[in-house]
């Protein structure tokens, strides 16, 4: 009796510390964005303050209905411009990267050529540079093919950044494939490339599903690229708009984050809608390997 006492003592502490742990990441990682959010409800004397405020004391809507409206700082702020230009840069980019990744993963976990793994570990390589070591080449090159300041161009070199991690991503998962379901479409009737469309993609779409959001991600929220190749604001996606909040002499928090605020909402709602397919993908991926 006193052991099972113990034994329910301890589980209970147990619970409890993994509880309060949990709940302190939590806290401690939504933090940054809870203070965002109420910054973007403070005015500018406010936000300014000393010592600063938690709470908002005067609560405004001014702030957001600036940004939204684009009459922040008494200029002229094509958001819903800026919206979509991450939309359709991060939308484009995260399907033509998946896409070109699909089958440079497949043909890496299948076919015997010379030089495979070489090219493997180039390629991965190549994902060890930093980005800051790469972005005057990468503008002299988009500026020399005249690509420069385009959403063509840093759509590009989006896909060109994004498609060898998700190679090696789409490679480990088809290397880990059984290949019995191949062979017995092979029996049926299939090609090679038949019985990878209609068996190995669909049996796999978990994982590339996950995939197109962990990419759209990554483009939605890239700066550094986006802010060497940009000059017009007609060009500017939602990253480089955030940054115009920001000069040498002064930040305007109040409005940089009522924008924040609003640019994140499509995320937030993006990972609402897929989160049990990401999960699945997850979770489907290390099982199989």
């Amino acid at each position: 009796m006193k052991l099972t006492m113990k034994l329910n003592k301890g589980e209970i502490s147990k619970r409890v510390a993994i509880y309060v742990a949990s709940i302190t990441a939590f806290i401690v990682i939504l933090f940054p964005y809870i203070w965002t959010v109420l910054n973007s409800f403070k005015n500018v004397k406010e936000v300014n303050s000393v010592p600063p405020t938690f709470f908002p004391q005067e609560p405004t809507l001014a702030n957001l209905l600036e940004i939204a409206t684009g009459g922040a700082l008494y200029r002229t702020d094509p958001w819903s411009v800026y919206f979509m230009n991450s939309a359709i840069v991060s939308s484009v980019t995260s399907l033509l990267a998946t896409f070109i990744s699909i089958f440079a993963g497949y043909g890496f976990s299948r076919f015997r050529i010379r030089g495979n793994m070489f090219l493997l570990i180039l390629i991965l390589v190549a994902m060890l540079f930093p980005g800051p070591v790469i972005l005057i080449p990468t503008f002299e090159i988009m500026r020399n093919i005249g690509l420069a300041d385009s959403l063509l161009g840093l759509g590009i070199l989006y896909t060109a950044i994004l498609t060898p991690p998700l190679t090696w991503l789409l490679y480990i998962n088809f290397k880990n494939f059984p290949t019995d379901f191949e062979e017995a479409a092979k029996v049926d009737g299939c090609t090679q490339l038949g019985a990878f469309l209609r068996v190995v993609v669909p049996m796999s779409r978990m994982v590339i599903a996950m995939i197109i959001v962990f990419a759209f991600l990554i483009a939605w929220s890239e700066f550094p690229f986006a802010l060497i190749l940009l000059r017009s604001s007609s060009n500017y996606t939602v990253p480089i708009g955030l940054e115009t909040y920001i000069s040498e002499f002064t930040i305007w928090w109040h409005l940089l984050s009522a924008a924040i605020v609003l640019y994140s909402i499509p995320l937030i709602a993006l990972f609402f809608l897929v989160q049990k397919t990401f999960i699945k993908g997850l979770t489907s991926g290390m099982l199989r390997g």
